[in-house]
């Protein structure tokens, strides 16, 4: 996608070159192969393919830059993969960058604008970059298809699982940075959202508005672990283990989080 630089809003100024993080990108998928180029083309960046150990062939074979074959090591695999994408990321010290493979396009409310506009890597990673330097956030994202954008790093917001970043910090932490509960068949994003607003901030970058291909798409990680009954006691334990985070709440997930005794104005 050759789309024009969307103008990040004045009070939002990118990072020197000195000062900029380094973000390594890490799709994850599975049995979907078919999708590298328009994943590669979307970010115009090396994208590292998370797959199936029995399925990097095939990925390499359709173009992709580089494949991580993440073994099973839990029963709910999705999790694992995201955390092996994670320790690959942090090993090296950059901020780890996940999205799905149905990702369709990069895309932004530009200023003097109400639609959203074709954007490209560096417009997201400069907003994620000043989100965390602004707010302190550790896990920043972007807004959910189809909710209303806005114009600040909004704190303590959900942070959807479809592409987000995460800085690495262990400081207090037990030595290591937070991971995905592999213990969770889904709702995995809902409860590293609830992890970092207790030990530290969540933003979520109102104007970056990414765009993906309309479901389902049968074959992904996760799909046999769906339904009714086991999201309804997912949701359960989770709100039993962040009390003071996460409550019950009709449609959608069925999760909101807790608005923090802490302000959570938008930033400005």
């Amino acid at each position: 996608m050759n789309a024009a630089p969307v103008t990040i809003p004045a009070q939002r100024p990118a990072p020197s070159a000195s000062s900029a993080p380094r973000f390594r990108v890490y799709c994850l998928s599975a049995g979907r192969p078919e999708r590298v180029g328009a994943i590669m083309e979307a970010f115009g960046w090396d994208v590292t393919f998370v797959t199936p150990p029995e399925q990097t062939g095939e990925y390499l074979g359709s173009g992709a830059y580089r494949v991580l074959g993440a073994p099973d090591t839990s029963t709910y695999p999705l999790a694992a993969a995201r955390n092996y994408a994670l320790a690959d990321a942090f090993t090296t010290g950059c901020v780890c960058v996940q999205t799905d493979d149905d990702l369709d396009g990069l895309y932004a409310v530009p200023d003097g604008r109400r639609k959203p506009a074709p954007a490209t890597f560096a417009d997201y990673t400069a907003a994620w970059t000043h989100a965390h330097e602004t707010t302190g956030a550790l896990l920043v994202g972007c807004m959910p298809t189809g909710a209303k954008t806005g114009r600040h790093e909004v704190q303590n917001e959900y942070i959807p699982s479809r592409l987000f970043a995460m800085w690495p910090n262990t400081a207090g932490w037990g030595g290591r940075s937070l991971r995905f509960d592999e213990s969770l068949p889904v709702f995995e994003d809902w409860d590293l959202t609830a992890a970092h607003m207790a030990r530290s901030r969540v933003a979520r970058c109102g104007w970056l508005m990414p765009r993906y291909v309309p479901g389902p798409h049968p074959g992904g990680r996760q799909d046999r672990f769906r339904g009714p009954a086991l999201e309804r006691e997912i949701r359960e334990r989770l709100v039993r283990r962040w009390p003071a985070h996460l409550s019950a709440a009709a449609g959608g997930d069925g999760l909101k989080l807790v608005a923090p005794p802490s302000p959570k104005d938008p930033v400005t």
